[in-house]
Order: C-alpha cells, then sequence, then structure tokens
C-alpha cells in the first residue's frame, strides 16, 4: 500500500486466521480484533471467499504461478536479503511494461486506472493495540 500511496477500498481475503475468529453462515464472520483494527484503519470493506469454494482464488492463485515461474525460476541464492528484494522489485518495474494478455493495454496502465480508484493511504502507521 506504501508503494501505491493509496489503498483499495475492497479486498477479498481467503478465511485466515488472522482475520477471522469464527465462520457462521453464509458471510457471516467473526473477525479478531486486529483485523477489525487494520480494515478500519484504512477503511477497507473486507469481502471473504465462501468456504470450500477453492476455484473462487484461481485468478490469484494463476498470477503466483506467473510469478514463481519467471522470477524463482531456477530457484535463486539469496545472501542478502535486501539486495535480492531490490532486484526482484526491479525485475516487477520491468513486468509491468508488458501489455496484458486479453486486454491488450500495458499493465502499467491498468494498474494506475486502478490506483486512481483507490482511497488514500492514513500516513499514520498501523499498529495493533493489545
Amino acid at each position: 500500500m506504501k508503494y501505491m500511496s493509496k489503498v483499495p477500498f475492497r479486498m477479498i481475503f481467503d478465511n485466515l486466521a488472522a482475520a477471522v475468529a469464527h465462520i457462521g453462515s453464509g458471510k457471516d464472520r467473526t473477525l479478531t480484533e486486529g483485523f477489525k483494527q487494520f480494515v478500519e484503519h484504512y477503511g477497507i470493506e473486507p469481502v471473504f471467499c465462501n468456504t470450500s469454494a477453492g476455484w473462487e482464488k484461481g485468478n490469484v492463485e494463476c498470477k503466483v504461478g506467473y510469478e514463481r515461474r519467471n522470477m524463482f525460476v531456477p530457484v535463486p541464492t539469496i545472501l542478502d536479503f535486501y539486495q535480492f528484494n531490490k532486484k526482484l522489485f526491479e525485475c516487477c518495474e520491468k513486468d509491468i511494461e508488458r501489455k496484458h494478455y486479453q486486454k491488450k493495454l500495458l499493465i502499467a496502465e491498468l494498474f494506475e486506472a486502478d490506483r486512481q480508484a483507490m482511497l488514500p493511504l492514513q500516513w499514520s502507521s498501523f499498529f495493533v493495540t493489545p
């Protein structure tokens, strides 16, 4: 979020234990206190995937596979995480200059259109209070 200087107004989450204390019926979720503070701080509307519906995450899983194949094959040797992350960021910056496989626009253009629709980032740090 800091890189974009923006926050998505709606985010889709799996039912991760760090966010969901209890899964009720349908879309009913009891959120953990820390996650409630997180979404309130940033003004995010959380949306949760249905349980037992793995196909809902297929699009994201495909993108993870793309990144793995294109940025982590062969498996990198990491001697300095700062340098590795810097190189990985540069690789991502280069990758957004390609055209989207369906929309035929640069990924950078699509990213900027999404960024313009987001909420401004709250510059105060987020810390979970005990």
